[in-house]
């Protein structure tokens, strides 16, 4: 089996270096596609093409738009173009650190016979996302007035009370100002919610890109979301019947965490975040360690 990863990246350029080569050292035969923001510090992309089967492109990052998406769907169309038959491909941040050998990581996916895998649900009682959110990320349709900033994390409280009324034109100030109208899926979409870090078959990614290219109604919903990455892979993927893992096997780092390395290895996940090489050297450097130990 052979693996992409698509890391999207707007952080700390000398962890991603870090990141894609521990990535390669313990699946030497996978690919790497790097989405890097076109606004974040300049990476050494010498370093990084040097290492066999690693591709570095730049997009324009944001925040809480498709442009997340658009990075992911540009990975597809690399590994197609660039890098051969892949047989999954998996999606990371840049912050993100393998806390198992990737090969073990990679014969998990495969011996669960699923062709995704990642944490999701459908909204509803008992779901992650409150009413609220629900209806006011995917049953609205934003446009965006001005991009993130001070002023909107201002109004953003006194707006959710006057949203709560229902007024026919909302205006939002989750990530940046919005002018939010309320709309519906496409008739045949049948909305999940959940987490944008995943592993995909390559068939299940495939289908993700060829239903958002053939599909302007589906794409266009999509766009006039808010945090549209955290429907578009649960929504299309269960909705195209393939069979999912509900564990994206990721772990998220408790801040100030006596001892971080101990409870990601204890979690069962495959990678752990936030980390950065700056801040958290010496975390890093006992992952490396451990790894280095479990792969002998």
């Amino acid at each position: 089996m052979r693996f992409c990863y698509h890391v999207q990246s707007n952080g700390s350029a000398e962890h991603l270096t870090r990141l894609v080569t521990v990535v390669k050292r313990y699946s030497p035969g996978c690919v790497v596609h790097v989405s890097r923001d076109i606004h974040a510090e300049p990476v050494d992309a010498a370093a990084l093409r040097a290492l066999p089967g690693v591709g570095l492109a730049h997009h324009l990052g944001g925040v809480g738009d498709f442009s997340a998406v658009d990075r992911y769907l540009s990975g597809i169309d690399w590994v197609e173009q660039h890098a051969g038959p892949v047989d999954w491909y998996v999606n990371l941040r840049d912050d993100e650190y393998p806390i198992r050998p990737l090969r073990h990581a990679e014969d998990e996916w495969v011996a669960a016979g699923v062709d995704a895998a990642f944490t999701h649900w459908e909204p509803g009682a008992g779901a992650p996302w409150s009413r609220y959110r629900t209806r006011s990320h995917y049953l609205t349709r934003h446009r965006r007035l001005a991009g993130p900033g001070r002023g909107a994390a201002l109004v953003r409280r006194p707006l959710r009370w006057l949203n709560r009324l229902h007024p026919p034109v909302q205006l939002h100030a989750e990530y940046g100002l919005t002018l939010g109208t309320p709309v519906r899926p496409p008739a045949d979409l049948r909305l999940y919610g959940g987490e944008f870090a995943a592993a995909l078959s390559w068939r299940a990614a495939l289908h993700v890109r060829d239903v958002l290219r053939d599909r302007p109604d589906v794409a266009g919903y999509f766009r006039g979301c808010l945090a549209p990455e955290r429907a578009v892979l649960p929504t299309l993927v269960r909705g195209g019947g393939f069979a999912v893992l509900n564990d994206s096997k990721r772990f998220v780092l408790p801040p100030g965490a006596a001892d971080p390395v101990a409870l990601a290895v204890a979690s069962g996940a495959h990678f752990a975040g936030p980390l950065d090489s700056g801040r958290d050297a010496a975390t890093l450097d006992r992952l490396d360690a451990h790894l280095a130990q479990l792969a002998d």
